[in-house]
C-alpha cells in the first residue's frame, strides 16, 4: 500500500545532502594554494561546507572572503564529486578561483580556521592528501587545461582524516 504525503511533509522526509565548495586558487606560475587548518592534520584547498540554502559558487566565493580576506570572483564548475562518507552521502564542487598574486603575506588568514598556506605545484600536490581530495584536484587541474568538467564518484568511505 502505498502512503501519499503532502508536499510539506514529503520533502521533509527526503535524505538531507551536505554540499561543499573547492576553490582552485593558482598563482601565475600556475602552483596551486592550499591551506593547512587549524582542525585537521592535512593539507587542503579554501573551501567549505554550504549553508542552508547557499548556492555552491556562493559558498565558494564566501569561505574565499572568510578564510583568506579577499574577494574572489568565482569561474566556472571544474568537478563535481559525489562522495559516501560515514553516515552521509556528500556532494563536493571545485570552482575555478582564478590567479592571485603569488605573494601569500598580502592575505588575511582567518586566524581560528587556517594554520598556514602554501603553494605547490600542480604535478606535487601535498603527500598528506587523502586519496579522494588528490583525484579531486588532480581533476581540477586537467579541466583547466582541456576546458572540460570532471563528474566523478566514490561510493565506498573514505576514512576521514578529521
Amino acid at each position: 500500500m502505498t502512503v501519499s504525503l503532502p508536499a510539506n511533509e514529503w520533502w521533509a522526509s527526503l535524505p538531507k545532502t551536505p554540499v561543499s565548495a573547492d576553490l582552485v586558487i593558482r598563482d601565475p606560475a600556475g602552483r596551486v594554494l592550499f591551506c593547512r587548518t587549524t582542525y585537521r592534520p592535512t593539507w587542503w584547498v579554501i573551501g567549505g561546507v554550504a549553508e542552508y540554502g547557499e548556492p555552491p559558487a556562493a559558498c565558494a566565493r564566501r569561505e574565499g572572503q572568510e578564510e583568506l580576506g579577499i574577494d574572489l570572483q568565482i569561474g566556472r564548475l571544474l568537478v563535481a564529486h559525489h562522495q559516501v562518507r560515514p553516515g552521509l552521502v556528500m556532494f563536493s564542487f571545485a570552482f575555478d578561483a582564478g590567479v592571485i598574486d603569488p605573494d601569500l603575506t598580502k592575505l588575511t588568514l582567518d586566524p581560528g580556521e587556517i594554520a598556514e598556506v602554501a603553494w605547490f605545484p600542480p604535478d606535487r600536490f601535498p603527500a598528506d592528501l587523502g586519496p579522494w581530495h588528490a583525484r579531486r584536484y588532480r581533476a581540477a587541474i586537467n579541466a583547466l587545461g582541456d576546458g572540460s568538467t570532471a563528474y566523478l564518484e566514490d561510493t565506498e568511505p573514505e576514512p576521514d582524516p578529521l
